[in-house]
């Protein structure tokens, strides 16, 4: 009998033995607890986000939009047994609201759908709170705007801005009458200082009011997402008007002085082409043999292609004034025809035609009559018999003995006869 207290004793004392036994009781009670206590429990989840479910492209087949829902959570009561309702929580729960199924406009009042994890198929749900979601539905209206726009900044000294071009030129706005009723237009701003060049750019556009007030985009759907911006951007300069001036009648490019009113223009155009020119074609080109001491014309002030004239002057008045020379008339007798045709023979019916030379004043007073002649070509007309007037441009007048006297060309027609020998 001792030995079998000893022996005892030494057994309970073990560390090993109490914490085997201890294992062993704990699963005996588990086993008690799961098998003979798992009776039907409830438990309350809160706050289980609420998923709308809405294919967008139905409603617009509608002309339907859902502009508001006021329900975000559901709170849900669940009973089950122990062993599958104590492992559930709320992330493990879809709450659905499906909007698919609307058909009209206003207040809209949806069932709320638990979707139950697979495992918890005999799980139940006694209360939800809400039962329902309410949805604020709105008709949708279309309407086209246009767009506007500006720079915010500054262009460069000697630049200019032209109006802004838009890409597309109006947008198409989608939402609610009322809302879409308040936007007027869509506006984009370019920001940008000292601007020297075209721009390009992409923008956002803002809705705004009539007013230029900011309108609202809640629930406002556009047919695009940007708008493509371009902003000319033009150089302006000052450039010269000139003329040419051709020698004649005595009279060099030195024995004349011009003047042009104006004198400039203000052209605008690309700053490449713009910033090398500084003088514009020569407005018109006159033969000083046909200026008479002075001449005043009015010519067309003509604009390189791709400029304008921001001046808004189309022509100039243009005055030629001889100077440093002397005028003098004189009665000319010697008439003598050239290119003459064989068999035919030229009769000159004018027998005296007055001229002006001009010159230094000491060489034209040196000058006589019997020193000029009055050349006419008939190469034109040298085989047609018969009366026939030359104009000035087939008269030459010659001054024998002097280099630098010349006759101003506003003498008459010479009429001559043509015979047939």
């Amino acid at each position: 009998m001792n030995r079998l207290r000893a022996a005892a004793s030494k057994l309970v004392s073990n560390k090993v033995f109490l914490m085997v036994t201890s294992v062993v009781i704990a699963f005996i009670v588990w086993l008690y607890i799961v098998n003979g206590q798992n009776e039907d429990i409830t438990i309350e989840l809160l706050s289980i986000p609420l998923r709308y479910e809405v294919d967008d492209s139905q409603l617009d087949a509608r002309n339907l939009m859902v502009a508001n829902t006021d329900t975000s959570t559901v709170n849900l009561k669940i009973r089950g047994k122990r062993n599958q309702v104590s492992h559930i929580n709320r992330t493990m729960i879809d709450a659905v609201v499906d909007l698919n199924k609307i058909n009209g406009s206003g207040t809209q009042y949806c069932v709320i759908d638990i979707v139950l994890p697979e495992e918890a198929a005999d799980i139940t749900v006694t209360e939800r709170v809400p039962e329902i979601a309410v949805v604020q539905v709105e008709s949708i209206v279309k309407k086209q705007i246009a767009v506007r726009g500006s720079l915010e900044g500054s262009v460069g000294d000697g630049y200019i801005k032209e109006t802004m071009k838009f890409t597309p030129a109006s947008l198409t706005i989608r939402g609610p009458s009322a809302q879409v009723a308040e936007i007027d237009h869509a506006w984009v701003t370019v920001v940008q200082d000292n601007v020297m060049e075209s721009i390009a750019a992409t923008v956002e556009p803002e809705l705004r009011k009539s007013n230029g007030d900011p309108a609202s985009t809640d629930n406002i759907k556009l047919d695009v997402d940007s708008v493509m911006v371009e902003l000319p951007i033009k150089m302006q300069k000052e450039v010269a008007l000139t003329i040419n001036l051709v020698p004649g009648g005595g009279a060099s490019i030195n024995n004349a002085s011009f003047e042009i009113k104006p004198s400039t223009v203000l052209l605008k155009g690309d700053a490449a082409e713009l910033a090398e020119l500084n003088t514009l074609a020569p407005l018109d080109t006159i033969d000083l043999s046909t200026v008479n001491g002075k001449v005043t014309r009015t010519v067309p002030i003509r604009i390189p292609d791709g400029m304008d004239n921001l001046s808004g002057e189309h022509s100039a008045e243009v005055t030629v004034t001889i100077i440093g020379l002397m005028s003098s008339p004189r009665v000319v007798t010697n008439f003598r025809a050239e290119n003459t045709a064989p068999g035919y023979s030229v009769k000159f019916i004018t027998n005296t035609l007055l001229v002006t030379i001009r010159g230094p004043a000491d060489e034209v007073e040196s000058i006589r009559s019997e020193n000029i002649t009055v050349v006419c070509d008939i190469s034109d007309i040298a085989h047609t018999t018969g009366m026939h007037e030359l104009d000035p441009e087939n008269i030459t007048i010659s001054i024998a003995g002097s280099n630098s006297v010349g006759v101003i060309r506003n003498y008459s027609r010479v009429s001559i006869e043509i015979v047939d020998e």
